[in-house]
C-alpha cells in the first residue's frame, strides 16, 4: 500500500541511487528538471536491438506492492515500427541493473554464431542523462 502522503507515488533518487519518496511536486518536478538528478541510465545495442534502463520518478505498480520505479526496455533497431520487444520493471536500480547487465550478456551470447554483427566494446556502466 502506498503511503498516504505520497499518493501519486513520486520518487527522486538520493545520492547512493536509493529511492526516496518524494510527495512534494514541485520538489519532484525541480529534481527531475535540474542539474542534480540523478537518473542513471543504461544503454546498450546488441545486434539490431537496444536495451535501455531508466530511472522512471513515478510508481508504476499502481499500489499493488512495492514501487517499480526503474524500466528495462528492448526495442529493435527498425526506426519504422520501434517495436518493443520486452519490458521489464524493477523496485531498486541495483535490481534493474544487475538484470539489464544479465539480458545483454544473454543477447550476445544468443547472437555469437549469428551472421548478425555485433557492436564492438559498448560498455554497460550507467549513463547520466542530461
Amino acid at each position: 500500500m502506498r503511503d498516504p502522503d505520497n499518493r501519486i507515488g513520486m520518487y527522486i533518487l538520493n545520492d547512493f541511487g536509493e529511492n526516496v519518496p518524494c510527495p512534494d511536486l514541485e520538489k519532484w518536478a525541480r529534481w527531475l528538471e535540474g542539474p542534480s538528478r540523478e537518473m542513471c541510465r543504461l544503454r546498450d545495442q546488441v545486434g539490431p536491438l537496444h536495451v535501455s534502463t531508466v530511472f522512471l520518478g513515478l510508481d508504476h505498480s499502481f499500489s499493488d506492492g512495492p514501487p517499480l520505479l526503474w524500466e528495462m526496455k528492448v526495442f529493435s533497431d527498425d526506426s519504422q515500427s520501434g517495436q518493443e520487444h520486452k519490458c521489464q520493471r524493477f523496485t531498486t536500480m541495483q535490481d534493474a541493473h544487475a538484470f539489464h547487465r544479465g539480458y545483454v550478456k544473454g543477447l550476445r551470447e544468443k547472437l555469437k554464431n549469428t551472421t548478425v554483427p555485433l557492436p564492438s566494446n559498448k560498455s554497460t556502466k550507467p549513463q547520466r542523462t542530461p
